[in-house]
């Protein structure tokens, strides 16, 4: 590991694979080794340790699922998620982000039994609350997506994705003063928040402008 914090990248991928020359079944030279490979975008030789790895190892599953995503290679991610919930049926993280893919080619049916897959295992899974309202929203279910923001709302107060689809919906009922309050919270959670700031900006333009008109509309 000293050779990767040193910048000596190389070196020390022939130290672990040195390691594991000695001692094939060495399950944390495996992991450090795939791991490496993967942010180095050696994906070769990751998918031939993930491949021969014993026992299997879940965790370079997800993490090549994410490589893979991160460039646009949906199916091979699908498949390496797919791989990760068939070693381990409780892993949400590959539910969830399996499910996400899915909402992104708007396969909404699909992206709805993964999300439904977690509330399975964990029913209190704010995250598969708001990525059900974010289907049904993609479908137009408006009443349904505020439902599932609602619920999401109720189980994670402090989720700012919650609290902006919580906004987004207010906003578009027309309810300013309640979407305000809301990208407010999510601003409090995470002041950098730039598609809250913006929403804010366009609320306040459209106070400013219902005013205009109400003191023109007074004007004798």
């Amino acid at each position: 590991m000293l050779y990767i914090q040193q910048g000596k990248h190389e070196e020390g991928l022939e130290r672990f694979r040195k390691i594991l020359e000695r001692n094939p079944s060495s399950v944390g030279a495996n992991l450090q080794l795939t791991t490496y490979c993967i942010n180095q975008g050696k994906l070769g030789e990751a998918r031939s340790r993930l491949e021969n790895a014993k026992p299997p190892n879940n965790s370079v599953n997800i993490q090549l699922a994410r490589h893979y995503e991160s460039q646009g290679k949906s199916e091979e991610a699908k498949t390496r998620f797919e791989r990760a919930f068939r070693l381990n049926p409780t892993n949400e993280d590959a539910y969830i982000e399996l499910g996400l893919i899915c909402l992104h080619e708007r396969n909404y049916e699909e992206a709805s039994k993964r999300f439904q897959k977690v509330l399975e295992i964990n029913p209190s899974s704010a995250e598969a609350n708001l990525q059900l309202g974010r289907v049904c929203k993609s479908q137009g279910k408006r009443e349904e997506a505020e439902a599932r923001f609602e619920i999401a709302f109720g189980l994670n107060p402090a989720h700012q994705e919650v609290c902006h689809e919580l906004g987004l919906i207010h906003a578009d009922k027309g309810d300013c003063e309640k979407a305000i309050e809301k990208f407010l919270e999510v601003l409090e959670l995470n002041p950098s928040h730039t598609p809250s700031y913006q929403q804010l900006g366009h609320l306040h333009k459209l106070q400013e402008k219902t005013k205009a008109w109400q003191r023109i509309s007074r004007t004798p």
